[in-house]
């Protein structure tokens, strides 16, 4: 079983993602060069996958073993939550 921990940190030119591997005590910025628009929420699923939403309503689904994006969808319909 893969042990990581995802989180972002949002600044007002950036998000910058960070994964750190629980087992080998070690962290790492994911490549991209910082990800725009801000990333408001993140999740897990049962495959192995990491799930960004962005601010605007883009989406990202990351490989979480090799620690790379492997779709996108942008335009997605926001919603307002409350």
């Amino acid at each position: 079983m893969l042990m990581q921990v995802w989180w972002a940190v949002n600044s007002s030119s950036r998000s910058r993602v960070y994964a750190h591997n629980v087992a080998k005590g070690s962290t790492l910025e994911l490549p991209n060069g910082g990800i725009q628009p801000a990333v408001l929420s993140l999740g897990t699923d049962g495959s192995g996958h990491v799930w960004m939403g962005h601010q605007g309503g883009l989406v990202q689904v990351w490989c979480a073993a090799c620690q790379c994006p492997i779709c996108q969808w942008s335009g997605m319909c926001p919603a307002d939550i409350r």
